[in-house]
Formats: structure tokens, sequence, C-alpha cells
């Protein structure tokens, strides 16, 4: 029975498992019918990530009220002793998505042994271009000198706010690259610190300027050492900072000062990776190995840059970490040496091409009215075919 008062929903959207006491509130509500609940809950699954998909014991779970009024017993029969949160969103849903397309077939085989599990579909993640691109951009679009000019004047902003936070001093007229996202290992923050000659050569020759922002987990040792590493190397060497108190605020600016988005996550860890989307809304381009929303919105030599493009997808076969890392080390610094910084200094008009080309695409088919229209067709109210 319905209580006074209470608001009735069609559907139930679960983003990620933590919404899970809104579907035993509902399997309270039809007195333990799986399928009624079934019928009004969607799930969407955001990583494969193991740190992402939480288990936590069942007992402890039932003891802080997660189950509501659902027997322990019953609760365990769909998320196990160990409780996962994602395997019971998997059972108790009528469909699922992953975030992007890879990440739809990754899911689907990371989760194939779940017995009586929903399908698994892909929805690929987007941005709000309204609230993410600089609407000045949208003056100068088909304008070679209008965008380069725009995108000096963003650039010059960013660096205004780089030296008040960390004294150091960048030119807008140097090519700038931003990895800015969060410090966890599958993303290798570190990847481009691993010939630190190579670097630094690049850093010192004044070719490259390097900026790092972002947030780590607090119980995530790695990411919070790698974020010290940076911090240790922004102290020797020029043209590299690492900034602090990632926020919107922050990120925006650095889309909008970016000439080149960095995106190093081993593949197939990163499911989506939105920001590099919003990034390429403001002209900068992409670079990044083929993994997440790359699959499909990064051409390589067209609107940004493929790291590790012709092995980087393993063709369905294993290559341990070590040897994918330095595959996709040399394939990034390979390109970043001989093709990206040549094509930045020395063809003005083909770089605007390409800027040009990452704002189209991101905004043609990366912008949020697209994904809220298939979440409303494909997941809330399928359209029968």
């Amino acid at each position: 029975m319905r209580r006074a008062g209470a608001e009735h929903t069609d559907v139930i959207h679960m983003n990620e498992g933590h919404a899970l006491p809104a579907a035993f509130e509902l399997l309270d509500e039809s007195r333990g019918d799986l399928d009624s609940v079934r019928e009004r809950v969607v799930f969407t699954t955001h990583t494969p990530v193991a740190a992402g998909n939480e288990t936590h014991s069942a007992q402890l779970l039932a003891d802080a009220g997660f189950f509501g009024n659902t027997p322990i017993e019953r609760a365990i029969e769909l998320g196990g002793d160990d409780f996962s949160l994602t395997v019971a969103a998997l059972r108790m849903s009528r469909m699922a998505n992953g975030v992007s397309q890879l990440h739809g077939h990754v899911a689907n085989n990371m989760w194939n042994w779940v017995q009586d599990r929903c399908p698994i579909t892909a929805i690929t993640n987007a941005c709000n271009v309204s609230y993410w691109q600089d609407k000045r951009l949208k003056a100068v679009t088909n304008s070679s000198d209008g965008l380069l000019s725009v995108k000096r004047d963003m650039k010059a902003e960013l660096f205004d706010y780089i030296e008040k936070e960390t004294s150091k001093k960048f030119d807008p007229d140097v090519m700038t690259m931003v990895w800015a996202r969060r410090f966890t290992e599958y993303k290798r923050a570190w990847l481009i610190f691993k010939d630190m000659d190579r670097i630094r050569k690049l850093l010192e020759s004044n070719k490259l300027q390097l900026i790092f922002a972002g947030k780590f987990h607090p119980l995530d040792k790695a990411g919070h050492a790698v974020f010290n590493q940076i911090i240790e190397y922004s102290k020797e060497l020029p043209n590299l900072v690492i900034l602090p108190n990632y926020d919107l605020g922050l990120s925006a600016k650095l889309k909008r000062g970016s000439d080149v988005w960095l995106n190093t996550p081993l593949r197939p860890m990163e499911a989506s990776g939105t920001s590099g989307m919003s990034a390429s809304m403001n002209g900068a381009l992409h670079f990044s190995t083929l993994d997440g929303w790359a699959v499909e919105g990064t051409y390589h030599d067209v609107n940004g840059f493929v790291i590790n493009g012709e092995n980087g997808n393993g063709n369905g076969k294993h290559i341990p970490a070590d040897e994918r890392h330095e595959q996709d080390y040399q394939s990034m610094m390979g390109q970043l040496e001989d093709h990206i910084i040549p094509l930045y200094y020395n063809d003005k008009r083909r770089w605007a091409d390409y800027m040009e080309h990452a704002m189209r695409t991101a905004n043609s088919y990366f912008n949020s009215d697209r994904m809220v229209i298939e979440y409303f067709v494909r997941l809330y109210n399928p359209v029968e075919v």
C-alpha cells in the first residue's frame, strides 16, 4: 500500500548501486514481487573498476537499514552474503546501461556470470554545451583567425589564475596540454613522466606547457602518491604546474585554456571520460588512448589524436600491463614530439581546422540533449519495435 501523501513515480533510475534502498522499498511495497519492482527500475553502471562496484557485509547493511523491511535472507539471494551492489541492481532492474559503447561491451562481459540479470545496453555519456562551452566561441565559428584569437585569450585568462596560485608564468603562445581528472592508478597521470629526461627536454625548450589538476579518493594511497610526486616534479621543472582545489570552476578554466586535453587511461578501464568532451567543446584537441568515449568521438588527425591506435585496442589479445604501458608511452611521446608540437607551431590554419572539427563533433553528438532523449526512449519508455 502506498503511504499517504507519497508521490507515484513511473520509473526509478538507479545511478550506481547506492540507490538500491529505493528498489528494496519497492520490493516491500509490492510484498516481495520482484517482477513488479523490475517493471519500474532501471540502472546505470559507471565503471568496470572494482572500487566502483562496491561489496559490503550483508549483515552490516541490514543493521544499517539498507534493505528496509526486506529480510536479509532475501537480500542475500539478490546480492550475496558479501553483498554486491551492482549484482543486486542488475537483478532488480528491467534494463541497465553502460556509459559508452565500449563500456557496454565490457559490462556485458564482466557480469555475464550473474544469473537472472537484466540486459545491459549502452548510452554514451554527454555534456551540457550551454554550460561548458565559452560563449565567445560561437561568434567565431568558421573563422580560423577568430578561433585562434579566442583560444589565446582563454589561455591568458587561465594563466593569470595560475600565476596567482603558483607564481609561475605561462605563455599563451606556447602549446599547453592539460591532464585533469581523478588521480587513480588506471588513469595513469604518471605516464608522461616515464622518461624524465624526455619530458624535461620538451618543457625546458619551451615547446610545451603542462598542467595537472584533480583529486584522489582519501583511501587511494596510489593516487595520493602520484599527486604528491607531480608536486615535486613541478618544483624542479619549468612549464609544469599541478593545481589544487579542483572543482567545476577550475575545470571550466582548464578546458577553455588548453590546446591539448591529455587522457591516458589503461584500456578498457575508462567507462566514458566526459572531461574530454567538454574540452573539445572549447576547441581543445583530445589526445587519448582508445578508451571510453574516445572510441566514438576522437578521430585521429582530424579532431584529435589517438595514442597507440594500431595496437591499443588489444585485438582481443591479452597484453601484460607493463608492455601496454610502454607501448602507450612510446606512441604518446612519439606523436607529441614528431607531429603534434610541430603541427601546432608550423600550421596554425590546420590546427584551427582541427579545433573546429573537435567542437562540431562534441556539440553534435556528445551533448546532453541527445543523451537525455536516449535515456527516455531506450530506458525509461522503451520504443517497441
